[in-house]
């Protein structure tokens, strides 16, 4: 998979779990989504990293 579609795909996921978060009424699924905006937000700003790991 090519950096832009993982970069893509993340962003996605990401901005749809962020809406969802706002018609979801279940407190224990907004909290799963939110664990799941977390975690794509951190791979959003790792991807930089194992970019430049992955060319040495």
């Amino acid at each position: 998979m090519e950096i832009h579609e993982m970069l893509n795909f993340k962003t996605v996921a990401l901005t749809k779990s962020k809406f969802m978060q706002g018609i979801v009424f279940d407190r224990d699924l907004k909290a799963v989504m939110e664990k799941d905006v977390q975690h794509s937000v951190q791979a959003i700003q790792q991807l930089p990293e194992e970019c430049q790991t992955r060319r040495m």
